[in-house]
């Protein structure tokens, strides 16, 4: 079978067929195996049409890039190949190289003197590989191509089970769920969860920082008798892992390959479901879906999420997935235009502005309610300085503007606390969650924030307004998962088991 299968590659290799298309396609196979790669590496984040929409630009990329350099060979159609291979080599590492000389910091690294280096190296290569003699250059091709038809393959074997996870979940989650409404009690208060995300704990501010606004800051809750876990950790600093945990009240197994799974439980999370049987009015802002695409819509009555404030043209550009390829070749210097960021970024700050108007505001929706906000604030991209002014464009993605934007972030939470508890009634005053899903992730060799306590990662904000409920009984280490049960067993007679600590 072996022998047969050998021969019939050398009659398909012969044909003039394959000496026409085979070389193209082996380019076009070389030129999206970096954004197969990354796709891979986040299946279960991400959907497959954010790579099948890349697959017409690296087509277009490939025509031009064969297509002069088939000229330039006289029409010697493997040469044609392999030299554009050389060239499309540097294409897509540029941005890489760039980000680790950055990173290094040993010489100032400049986009305009980078680029037309490495744009230099790439048609240099290219003609030297032009000039290698005709055996050689159909044995490299020949292994070049087998290699990255082989590396295709083992992505392809590693991104089925996830598809066909995604697949089980969305069947799932198109079945309608049955849920018995009650009546709701006239004594059921209004319930705001509000997640911040990335904000760094009281402890991170006051002993890292030594920032100046917090202590104003914790005065404020304080004065609006706001119970604050001073000593509350994060289990992790995964976000969606964290936010599943949470709103389920159940410790998932941390553990990478389960991403479609926590998406999906936050998109059915037992908090909503609860409370809409209880007769609540479900809301939902939130700004974090779009780093998760495969994350199925919140089960809500009233949503509102940053692909509302998305056009047909952001899925293709703007896409997050996009700017993750685009960063690592030479079309990076794009992403970091002011114009582009200005454009990728405008849906974050949509949502940041509906919030800031809407929270303080939902006297038009029916009470009890409950909210669920979670905006990235103060996570990237830093739009704002610490008065709220537009960030340099520069700064967007850099650590140095975090601690203004956590600084703009206490402003707002400030202003929709005030704005909820003014709009309140008075005689069913509502609870108020605020909470950070994890501390600042700073890394161990982040040059901005040197010597960063690794345990602060996971220091999180974490402040509860409970009308009624005795506070001197929780303890300053309360750990997140107990959020939501505590609440509903005081408030809703929920009767959840809470982890460590007695049942109030």
């Amino acid at each position: 079978m072996l022998n047969g299968l050998k021969k019939l590659y050398r009659r398909i290799r012969h044909t003039n067929a394959a000496r026409i298309l085979l070389p193209p396609l082996s380019v076009l196979l070389f030129a999206t195996y970096p954004a197969l790669y990354m796709f891979t590496q986040n299946a279960g984040l991400l959907l497959l049409k954010s790579y099948v929409r890349l697959l017409p630009f690296y087509a277009l990329l490939v025509l031009v890039v064969y297509g002069v350099s088939l000229l330039l060979n006289r029409f010697r159609t493997v040469r044609a190949a392999n030299a554009a291979m050389a060239f499309l080599l540097f294409f897509n590492t540029y941005g890489i190289i760039y980000n680790l000389l950055l990173e290094q910091d040993l010489v100032r690294v400049e986009h305009f003197i980078l680029l037309p280096l490495f744009v230099f190296l790439g048609l240099y290569s290219a003609w030297l590989v032009s000039r290698i003699k005709k055996d050689v250059s159909y044995a490299l091709w020949r292994f070049i191509t087998l290699v990255f038809v082989l590396l295709t393959v083992l992505s392809v074997i590693r991104i089925i089970p996830h598809e066909v996870k995604k697949a089980a979940l969305a069947r799932t989650d198109e079945q309608p769920v049955s849920v018995h409404i009650r009546e709701a009690q006239a004594a059921y208060p209004d319930i705001y969860y509000l997640v911040f995300d990335e904000f760094p704990g009281i402890r991170s501010l006051r002993e890292y920082w030594k920032n100046e606004r917090v202590e104003p800051f914790v005065d404020f809750l304080a004065d609006r008798d706001f119970f604050i876990a001073l000593e509350s950790r994060s289990s992790d600093i995964w976000s969606i892992h964290q936010i599943a945990t949470r709103l389920n009240y159940f410790d998932y197994e941390y553990v990478k390959g389960e991403e479609e799974t926590w998406l999906y439980s936050i998109a059915n999370n037992k908090a909503m479901a609860y409370t809409k049987s209880l007769g609540y009015t479900t809301v939902m802002i939130e700004g974090f879906s779009r780093f998760f695409p495969t994350m199925p819509e919140i089960k809500a009555e009233h949503t509102y999420n940053i692909d509302d404030t998305r056009s047909q043209l952001d899925y293709v550009v703007n896409d997050d997935f996009t700017q993750l390829v685009m960063e690592a070749t030479m079309l990076q210097w794009l992403t970091h235009q002011p114009a582009y960021l200005a454009r990728a970024l405008e849906p974050h700050r949509k949502i940041i502005s509906y919030a800031i108007e809407r929270v303080p505001h939902m006297q038009d929706i029916a009470s009890p309610k409950f909210l669920y906000l979670h905006l990235t604030m103060p996570h990237t991209p830093y739009l704002y300085d610490a008065q709220g002014n537009e960030q340099d464009p520069a700064l967007y993605f850099d650590w140095i503007a975090y601690e203004d934007y956590t600084e703009y972030s206490m402003s707002v939470i400030e202003d929709m606390i005030a704005g909820i508890l003014e709009n309140a009634d008075s005689a069913n005053p509502p609870v108020i969650i605020l909470q950070s899903d994890h501390g600042a992730r700073v890394k161990a060799n982040n040059k901005t924030f040197r010597d960063f306590p690794p345990e602060f990662q996971r220091d999180i904000l974490f402040a509860m307004y409970l009308p009624g409920y005795d506070t001197s009984t929780l303890p300053q280490d309360l750990d997140p998962i107990n959020t939501l049960p505590i609440v509903f067993n005081h408030y809703l007679g929920a009767g959840i088991p809470l982890q460590g600590i007695p049942l109030q």
